[in-house]
């Protein structure tokens, strides 16, 4: 028996840094959470999320314990992030949230428009469209939060209106410009009738777009897919499968619009269209800085220099050259010198 005993523990790991080991440091978090020990709790918890950010129990007890109301939203974000089915982090965020817009004043416009960005760059559309809407409410000035809002906006309307709102704080906002003509180019128009012939052409598109789609062939399937909404703008799942496949961004977040229009309870085109416009207000905001060193004056070529001075520099070279040649001659000379003269 002893030498069971011995031999199990030495098969048990010891941990010689347990500040370093995520599983120990968990325990130490939840242990004192069980003790109520808040402060230290969180202390651990965030020791936690630094050895692995991707681990939704930590990022639930750091929520739990977090000091403030802001960290504790960010916090309940970041775990529905990673355990989407989470169904008490999803309450724990709902509330959070509605509490912190009960006590917003004025001077927390700011914070509440950074509070909707991080909640929407991690998928938290619906919490941030509220922080949002809060933001713009209390601060109609705020550009960045009307942005955001156009971005998580559901509606192409509400999209432009705020859009709008941007340029009427500053119409040299080249983003909002450059977002409002694209939105407003997507304005979708009354569907026209369809005829029987037409429907028929276009589910033989579709339904050749699904077998490109089976088969990799992604260029294919977006052709078919566009045959089919051309002939039949009315064919929902046309438009989305088109969305889908569409080799860029206008063209799918189109695409899901229409959808919407046909559909509005459609939940996967409405979370795709939302993916898709954060997706453009990234894309436009990368522009924004290509565009301006675009226009930026370039600096002259530099002259050439004549080719007296071209020589001279030359001849300069070829002195120097020389010069270490002749210096590294006599060092070894008196290298050979010291070493086979004796006495030397």
């Amino acid at each position: 028996m002893p030498d069971q005993t011995d031999a199990a523990i030495q098969a048990t790991p010891i941990i010689t840094q347990p500040w370093g080991d995520f599983d120990t440091v968990l325990r130490h978090a939840e242990k004192a959470r069980g003790a109520s020990d808040m402060n230290r709790a969180h202390t651990f918890f965030a020791r936690a999320i630094e050895l692995n950010p991707n681990d939704a129990r930590a990022w639930a007890g750091l929520a739990a314990t977090a000091p403030t109301l802001d960290e504790a939203i960010m916090s309940w974000a970041y775990t529905l992030a990673l355990a989407p089915d989470n169904l008490d982090a999803r309450s724990e965020l709902d509330t959070c949230v509605q509490e912190r817009l009960v006590r917003a004043r004025r001077v927390d416009a700011a914070v509440l428009g950074a509070l909707g960005r991080t909640l929407a760059q991690v998928g938290q559309r619906p919490w941030a469209y509220r922080l949002l809407v809060r933001a713009t409410e209390l601060d109609p000035r705020s550009e960045e939060s009307w942005l955001w809002r156009a971005g998580v906006a559901e509606a192409n309307d509400e999209m432009i209106f705020c859009l709008k709102q941007v340029l009427l704080n500053n119409p040299d906002n080249q983003q909002a410009r450059a977002g409002l003509k694209w939105a407003e180019a997507r304005a979708i128009p009354a569907p026209a009738p369809v005829t029987p012939d037409a429907a028929q052409e276009a589910e033989s598109f579709f339904e050749q777009g699904q077998h490109a789609l089976r088969t990799g062939n992604m260029e294919r399937a977006y052709d078919f897919f566009r045959g089919a909404t051309n002939l039949n703008p009315q064919h929902e799942s046309a438009w989305y499968w088109r969305g889908s496949s569409a080799p860029n961004t206008d063209d799918a977040i189109t695409s899901m619009e229409r959808v919407l229009t046909l559909n509005p309870q459609n939940a996967t085109a409405k979370d795709a269209l939302w993916l898709l416009r954060i997706k453009k207000v990234r894309e436009t905001a990368h522009r924004a800085p290509e565009q301006r060193e675009t226009h930026t004056p370039t600096a002259q070529p530099a002259r050439r220099q004549p080719k007296r001075a071209r020589r001279s520099h030359g001849a300069m070279l070829s002195l120097l050259v020389a010069i270490a040649i002749v210096t590294l001659a006599i060092l070894l000379a008196i290298w050979i010198w010291l070493t086979l003269v004796p006495g030397a």
